[in-house]
């Protein structure tokens, strides 16, 4: 087969992008993607309108395969491009007693066929959604938590137009991505890990509050995501509900602890 016939087929499976687009978005944005991933990616671009070089989406390598994800940019744009979206009040924040972000509400507005512009709001709840392995969520929770509620709140007021796009932090449920907190800042991600609904079988008799409760000590403790540990403990089962266990004891109040009788 000729360079050129070559050059063609490999062209045919990407319509509506010319070579030299191709070729830069796969040695850049899509580096390492396979043909089908490409593929996939700018079949994406296309539909939702999005320009990958201008980073309103992205291709995200996450536990041997691909993820499309759109910036908060790129929601917005999608947004603006119906006509019939404005930027709402500022996100607002609500805390616990000692001071830590509890939720954030973020607003949009929304004209409706009649006329009418509307104010849509969503709140989300820092601590659904707090990311233990993601620097940003410790250094910018509020930023974080304000494009999650502002993601939300897009969703909310088009479902038409975001119909299957959520955020990052919403899909992985507050766990730490596969990938650089550099590379998901901000972003939208398509469709869920299947990584992040890992479940680990709890032997009857043990109490499910406690076993999450292990795991969130030890996300913090290690500085790794949930859905690692979770792996890790069922790769090493009988090593982990030992370990469980002696935790389990280690709250257990000891003879002549003077707590033990502290019932008044």
């Amino acid at each position: 087969m000729s360079a050129l016939v070559q050059e063609e087929k490999q062209i045919a499976l990407f319509p509506g992008f010319t070579r030299e687009q191709v070729d830069l978005i796969k040695d850049t944005v899509c580096k390492g993607a396979s043909d089908d991933e490409l593929k996939l990616f700018l079949y994406t671009c296309k539909r939702t309108g999005l320009d990958p070089m201008m980073k309103q989406i992205y291709s995200i390598p996450r536990g041997g395969m691909r993820t499309t994800q759109t910036s908060i940019d790129g929601f917005r744009a999608i947004a603006e491009r119906t006509g019939k979206y404005a930027p709402g009040l500022p996100t607002q924040f609500t805390y616990d007693k000692d001071g830590s972000l509890l939720s954030a509400t973020a607003f949009v507005k929304k004209l409706t066929s009649d006329g009418t512009w509307h104010e849509v709001s969503a709140t989300i709840f820092w601590k659904e959604f707090v990311n233990v392995g993601n620097k940003f969520h410790k250094t910018m929770p509020h930023v974080m938590a304000a494009k999650t509620a502002e993601a939300a709140a897009l969703r909310r007021a088009f479902p038409m137009e975001f119909s299957g796009l959520y955020a990052t932090e919403e899909m992985v449920n507050g766990l730490a991505p596969a990938v650089t907190p550099e590379e998901t800042d901000g972003l939208i991600d398509v469709k869920p890990m299947i990584e992040d609904q890992i479940e680990i079988e709890i032997p009857q008799g043990i109490n499910k509050e406690q076993v999450d409760n292990y795991f969130n000590l030890l996300a913090e403790e290690y500085k790794k995501s949930i859905p690692m540990l979770k792996k890790s403990a069922i790769k090493n089962i009988e090593k982990f509900w030992s370990a469980f266990n002696k935790w389990q004891e280690s709250l257990q109040p000891k003879e002549g602890d003077p707590f033990e009788y502290a019932t008044t």
